[in-house]
């Protein structure tokens, strides 16, 4: 698992979980101390991640980022609290 970037605000880390979950990239998005951290599972899709963040911090409203539900953890995540962390994981 390998940590490929941060965010401070929700919104956008949820928006960039989804558009990786959409191309299926097994990921998890951790709440930890104001911050929003995502991590890739798959050292193979590291590159892959990597690339799009960057992409996605110059222009987070490009449409291909934009999913039906940008706003929202996605219906078959699994959030699991473990005492301030929130993480989100998608499979």
């Amino acid at each position: 698992m390998r940590k490929i970037c941060e965010f401070e605000e929700e919104k956008k880390a949820l928006r960039f979980w989804n558009y990786l979950k959409e191309n299926k990239i097994d990921s998890s998005l951790e709440n930890e101390d104001e911050s929003w951290i995502l991590w890739v599972e798959e050292e193979e899709s590291v590159d892959f991640a990597s690339s799009a963040f960057e992409e996605f911090h110059l222009d987070p409203d490009d449409p291909k980022f934009l999913s039906s539900t940008p706003d929202r953890k996605p219906s078959d995540s699994e959030e699991v609290e473990d005492g301030s962390r929130v993480m989100f994981a998608s499979k």
